[in-house]
Parts: structure tokens; sequence; C-alpha cells
């Protein structure tokens, strides 16, 4: 069984695990394509940086990253093409309420405040039905992924 870092159990619970590989200095935003259908290079960033959560300590996190990014900006442009303001709002307001909580934005948050942050309101918050459309997104990414490596 993989060891997943803050992770999808069940109903979307994030924990925090100490095993991390991302090798420091590698900020999540930096793992994204060069260009997006759909996400705007800032959107693209602040989707990696939610991403990065749901990303298991067994899998390469830049290439699961950006894999997450590029599978969601093609749903976007395609079957999920309607979501698409909904998308742009919901990180947008992600970004927001992180600023009114912590005083800083989700992109200049490090990995374990971020984390913090997203734990809150992944349940009993305005943004946890966005947050839950997200995490799904991004765990239907990782199986994909996993899929087409294995």
């Amino acid at each position: 069984m993989a060891v997943m870092t803050p992770a999808l159990l069940g109903p979307i619970v994030l924990r925090a695990n100490p095993v991390r590989y991302r090798t420091p200095g590698t900020a999540a935003e930096q793992c994204v394509p060069d260009c997006c259908q759909v996400l705007s290079q800032t959107e693209s960033r602040m989707l990696a940086a939610v991403a990065e959560v749901f990303v298991p300590t067994d899998m390469d996190p830049q290439l699961a990253i950006q894999s997450i990014v590029e599978h969601l900006d093609r749903q976007l442009a395609c079957c999920l093409k309607r979501m698409v303001p909904a998308y742009r709002a919901g990180l947008a307001a992600i970004d927001c309420e992180c600023a009114h909580k912590t005083g800083h934005n989700l992109l200049s948050l490090p990995f374990e405040d971020r984390l913090r942050f997203l734990a809150s309101i992944q349940s009993g918050h305005k943004l946890t039905a966005f947050f839950s459309m997200l995490a799904t997104e991004c765990g239907r990414a990782l199986d994909a992924n996993r899929h087409a490596s294995a």
C-alpha cells in the first residue's frame, strides 16, 4: 500500500505525514506546464499549490502536480467547460480566504501552513463544496496518472 502525504481518505480528509521527499526550494507552483488551454498561469500555479497536498509520497511530486494541472486544464477545455467560471472563482476565493485567515496568499505559504489552511476549509466552510470538487478532480488525475504509468 502506498504511503500517502496529505491524502484523500474516504470523505476528504487531509492529514500531515512528515515523510516528504520534495526537494527543498522546489515550490509546487513551479511544476505547472508552460502553457494551458484554459487556465491562466496564475490559476495554474494556484491549482498546483492546492494539488500538492494530495500527492502521495510514492509519486514524483513534480510530475504528479504537473499531471494534475494538465488533466484538469484538459477537462476544463472539453467536458467540464461549463465549470470554468466556477473554477476561476473558486481558486480566487481560496486565495482571498487564505489572505484573510493567514495574512499571506496561498502561493507564499510554506507547505505545512498551506496544509493547515486547506484542512480548515475542507468541511463546514463556505469553500468546502468547491474544495471537495477540486479534491475529487485531483484524485481522478492521480488515478489516471497511475494507470498510464502502470
